[in-house]
């Protein structure tokens, strides 16, 4: 059951997100004190493969823009040692929109969906330090349809937005 005390929900210009961020496990402690952050994204379906690495491509170019840790990596790309956070997401299910659908049955004809557990975890001694249930459909508006591609866009922006809560 979601308590509405535990949404938070994210907007993205021209766009709505209708879903949201639960939080199952509360962060522990801040996490503004860890300087390199490591990627793991995974899913428990095979299907899901290609959108499991498209939002960890998205989260590793959002999460550098925004210059909050020293280095940030895919673990699943490359051999990593200095990692001191590890931001582990598991696809649990997608909903697939084409690119095709909205341009026949209308921008609203379809809503693409991802849904995620998220979980950061120390990895020195690999303690969690907090965990959430990020669950949306994305709506596009009147000129954008919403598509796969733009519902993995917007739940990296709702990552993001967990991982901002835990750096107050």
């Amino acid at each position: 059951m979601i308590r509405p005390a535990l949404i938070a929900l994210v907007f993205v210009t021209a766009c709505a997100s209708m879903g949201g961020t639960r939080i199952t496990e509360p962060f522990v402690t801040g996490i503004s004190g860890f300087r390199h952050l490591g990627i793991r994204v995974t899913s428990e379906i095979p299907e899901y493969e290609s959108e499991a690495r498209g939002l960890a491509t998205a989260l590793l170019r959002k999460i550098r823009a925004r210059s909050r840790f020293s280095s940030v990596v895919d673990m699943d790309l490359q051999r990593v040692t200095s990692v001191d956070l590890v931001l582990q997401i598991l696809v649990r299910d997608v909903t697939r929109v084409s690119d095709v659908v909205p341009l026949i049955f209308g921008p609203r004809s379809q809503m693409a969906s991802l849904t995620l557990r998220v979980r950061l975890m120390r990895r020195s001694n690999r303690s969690y330090v907090g965990e959430s249930v990020i669950d949306g459909q994305y709506a596009g508006g009147d000129e954008y349809p919403s598509t796969t591609g733009e519902a993995i866009h917007m739940a990296a922006d709702q990552v993001i937005a967990y991982l901002e809560s835990g750096m107050r």
